[in-house]
């Protein structure tokens, strides 16, 4: 690969990565400020409580206990390294 396709693919790179990151983050908006809210009102806290019990156990089951922490960590080392 040439030195201007490496760049070219860098930039391409760049930029849907960006948009990746605004497309989350009006997501994570719309969850925080219209979802969530919405479920507060309309789904009782037992059950809240119920089916937080039952996404931490498919999560230990599939996924294994321990690693949504360990994702969190290597989030902060990326962000060490690339962002800071």
């Amino acid at each position: 690969m040439s030195a201007i396709s490496r760049v070219t693919a860098l930039g391409t790179f760049a930029s849907n990565a960006r948009g990746y990151a605004d497309l989350l983050a009006q997501h994570i908006y719309k969850d925080d400020n219209i979802l969530y809210p919405m479920a507060d009102i309309h789904v009782p806290e037992k059950r809240q409580r119920e089916m937080l019990a039952e996404f931490e156990k498919i999560e230990s089951e599939r996924i294994g206990a321990g690693k949504h922490e360990q994702f969190h960590r290597n989030l902060d080392l990326l962000k060490s390294i690339y962002l800071e």
